[in-house]
């Protein structure tokens, strides 16, 4: 029986929709002879393998010429530069997948599966989606996708039906909305696959004169975001004779803009801030967090403020 040696101690990392792929390669025997027997359990039975069957001893004198990539067991890749024992499987969907290699050798022949490998991806997507209706448009905010590596952008639906994609932005405006009801998700978009959806907000959008009161206290967000040199940050009060407090801080923590410290009646607020301290000196590019807090409620977002 000819033998044909095999890749070994295949292992897979997972970094978003990406999956790397890396094994090894023992010494060939290119003139001795093996004495131990093959095993053939795994073996697929719809596979043909290239091996010649003999009562001899082992003797491999077949040159290595590269390595075939399976996922799912289905050929992906065939890789002929025998040096190269990794190999980078990117922009998945989200699912589960197994992967095994094989060597390759002169005249077609091909080894016995390495050891199989099983990896579930995960298209991560955005949350915490607010909508806040200023007439005549809605805004939107959300906070950003964890795994931003191959991540490319957001896409925005209204009652189902995509309406816009946004790249490098965690908010979008609605722009003049007729008066109605109307649902909004987002998900994130991973190359041609979609993640899925963040939750779902149904904003009653009302004419102007017909002012809509807040059902619950919230902090929504800021547009633009990033922003240079100001951005508006909108929150909503539901308690008239509610004491609110909205400030900005650094990466450190340290305070630097108290924008709000006052009783405010029930309704939606928004506040500009133009980049200053409190002592109105201009603040340098950089993250910075602003949060929003009354008797009964606490929030922190991030705002990127670019120069």
């Amino acid at each position: 029986l000819t033998y044909l040696q095999a890749p070994e101690d295949l292992v897979t990392s997972v970094i978003s929709n990406d999956v790397n792929l890396e094994w090894n390669m023992a010494a060939l025997r290119t003139n001795g002879t093996r004495k131990e027997k093959l095993s053939l359990n795994n073996i697929s039975s719809n596979r043909k393998i290239g091996f010649e069957e003999s009562n001899s001893t082992q003797t491999n004198t077949r040159s290595l010429t590269g390595f075939k990539v399976y996922r799912n067991n289905i050929e992906i890749v065939q890789i002929n530069d025998p040096s190269l024992t990794t190999y980078a499987d990117n922009g998945l969907d989200s699912g589960d997948y197994s992967y095994y290699v094989t060597a390759t050798y002169d005249d077609d022949n091909e080894s016995l599966p390495s050891n199989t490998e099983e990896v579930t991806i995960i298209l991560d997507p955005p949350a915490n989606l607010t909508a806040e209706s200023q007439e005549p448009d809605i805004i939107l905010n959300w906070d950003a996708a964890s795994a931003l590596r191959s991540l490319t952008g957001y896409r925005i639906y209204r009652n189902n039906v995509s309406i816009a994609d946004v790249t490098d932005a965690t908010t979008y405006t609605d722009l003049n909305v007729p008066t109605g009801t109307y649902t909004y998700f987002v998900t994130g978009i991973y190359g041609q696959y979609e993640s899925e959806s963040t939750n779902e907000v149904i904003v009653e959008h009302t004419e102007a004169d017909d002012p809509l009161i807040p059902t619950h206290t919230a902090l929504i967000g800021n547009y633009p975001n990033p922003f240079n040199p100001t951005t508006t940050i909108s929150f909503s009060v539901t308690q008239n004779s509610d004491f609110v407090n909205l400030s900005i801080y650094n990466l450190k923590g340290q305070k630097v803009k108290t924008l709000v410290n006052a009783t405010l009646s029930s309704g939606f607020y928004t506040y500009v801030w133009n980049g200053t301290d409190d002592s109105g000196k201009s603040v340098t590019s950089g993250i910075y967090f602003y949060k929003m807090r009354n008797a009964d409620y606490s929030k922190t977002r991030k705002m990127i403020l670019l120069k």
